[in-house]
């Protein structure tokens, strides 16, 4: 899910489906370089491998940590700063 939000408020949601969700090997990688052509400023996520977390670093999008099963309620928390902006690598325990 892509979401442009601007002063604190929801204005677009796109739902973009993974194109690398069934591919066996650097499945993680190759999702994050699909989010990188949306040239995103944060990603929200559950887990996160090393490898995808320092690529996304690399050019610039803060990584936040949810719990939050739906989408929706996490952006929420974003745009309310309850979201842990996370510095290094996090899988989900």
């Amino acid at each position: 899910m892509f979401t442009t939000i601007k002063k604190n408020k929801i204005i677009n949601t796109k739902i973009l489906e993974n194109p690398y969700k069934n591919k066996k090997t650097k499945a993680g990688l190759s999702a994050a370089h699909f989010v990188l052509k949306h040239k995103p400023d944060v990603l929200i996520t559950q887990d996160l491998g090393e490898i995808s977390f320092h690529l996304l670093k690399d050019n610039l999008v803060d990584v936040y940590l949810t719990q939050e099963k739906v989408a929706k309620k996490a952006i929420q928390k974003h745009i309310n700063n309850q979201l842990k902006r996370i510095y290094k690598p996090k899988r989900r325990d």
